[in-house]
């Protein structure tokens, strides 16, 4: 079996890391497996999507016109020319809003060749005529028809147009001129939304948790407190790629205010436009290294995750696997995440509610629930039993 997936990044980020993690497996289960991004070379199993070039003229076009997966023409021929010598019995397709594909071009070339396709949500770009989330403005128009986008100017705003009508419908019959179409949601919070969608007619629609890797997440002792010379005290740990309002910067700022002698720690970018911060709180800066990650995690004493929505979450799963009990808002997939026994679920906005499971977690100490936290992962979001139900699911397909 050959088995390509296509993502817009490979080792980076955490759908970067999903993606090495199932490419390694598969390869190691005997699977021709083979990877298609934006940073990879040509070589015998990778296939280099985009070049710079091309990917900042389709951000250009995509802004000018409010179409994102509508150009990279010559990089998306370059990819078939590609599958004709490969020829996937299986194509994955992962995130593709990166301005680095002709989804045009990709979805008819997988119809054409009748060739099963895995599509997993990673968010909800697929489903939408623009938006990568309808949650935060409420809106609905995705079940029946985009337009009058209320998102037009957010994420990849278009400077003139509103095409989100009209990209709704391209997607729709897209996708349905593919025979074999599995669905797949990393957690029940964003699969519950595809029984509504363009997609609720897909040959299989389920849910496949998003996983971790054990091996490199469980409790460890480490220098980190050391390092920022914070050993005696009450850390809080924040983790994002980058620290936007939906990641709850300006929620933690009013935290940590409320409990200046805690120590925040934050992991990601944090913009300039958020500061200043109080100054309990620690930028880390924004680190690629797996190890450093987990050490922060294992570190801390506990995650908090403010967060307006996560289609899965990762970093708080990552975080229990540490051992490092959580306090979240009690909203999108995070609420499948936090058990009672691994922390604290909040309502939207409830600073109260925060602080008190703060100060509770503080009070019980962090080792009254480092047991059911790592417990709750290894029964729920282990890797290898994950990785299998994909090639199951590919199986299926065939």
């Amino acid at each position: 079996m050959k088995v390509l997936q296509i993502n817009a990044v490979y080792e980076y980020s955490s759908t970067g890391r999903t993606t090495t993690e199932l490419h390694q497996y598969l390869l190691s289960q005997g699977i021709d497996s083979y990877v298609a991004a934006n940073n990879v070379n040509d070589s015998e199993h990778f296939i280099k999507l985009s070049s710079v070039w091309s990917m900042h003229l389709h951000s250009f076009l995509s802004h000018l016109t409010g179409k994102q997966g509508y150009f990279s023409y010559f990089s998306t021929k370059k990819l078939l020319r590609k599958m004709d010598k490969i020829k996937p019995n299986v194509v994955h397709l992962r995130v593709l809003h990166s301005n680095c594909i002709n989804l045009s071009l990709l979805l008819k070339y997988l119809a054409q060749h009748n060739i099963p396709t895995v599509l997993t949500l990673h968010d909800c770009w697929y489903f939408t005529g623009h938006c990568c989330y309808f949650t935060d403005s409420g809106c609905s128009k995705w079940k029946y028809s985009c337009g009058n986008c209320i998102d037009i100017k957010k994420w990849n705003s278009s400077w003139f147009f509103d095409h989100s009508k009209s990209n709704l419908k391209d997607k729709e019959k897209l996708f349905s001129i593919i025979p074999k179409v599995a669905v797949i949601g990393v957690s029940d919070w964003v699969t519950a939304f595809i029984k509504d969608s363009i997609l609720k007619d897909s040959y299989i629609i389920r849910r496949i948790y998003n996983w971790i890797d054990l091996s490199k997440f469980f409790p460890h002792p480490t220098d980190v407190r050391k390092n920022f010379n914070i050993e005696q005290d009450f850390v809080v740990l924040g983790v994002a790629q980058n620290w936007t309002l939906s990641k709850g910067i300006e929620d933690i700022k009013i935290v940590a205010m409320h409990r200046p002698n805690y120590k925040f720690i934050l992991v990601g970018n944090v913009f300039k436009e958020t500061q200043p911060l109080p100054q309990n709180i620690i930028m880390a800066g924004v680190t690629s290294s797996v190890g450093e990650l987990a050490d922060y995690y294992a570190c801390a004493d506990v995650f908090l995750n403010l967060s307006m929505r996560e289609t899965f979450g990762k970093v708080t799963i990552e975080a229990l696997a540490c051992g490092t009990p959580v306090v979240a808002y009690n909203l999108s997939a995070t609420s499948e995440l936090v058990k009672r026994e691994c922390g604290f679920l909040c309502k939207y906005k409830d600073y109260d509610s925060i602080i008190h499971g703060l100060d509770t977690i503080r009070n019980k100490g962090k080792k009254s629930y480092s047991e059911a936290c790592v417990e709750f992962v290894t029964s729920n979001f282990d890797k290898y039993k994950l990785m299998n139900d994909y090639i199951q699911l590919y199986k299926e397909l065939q």
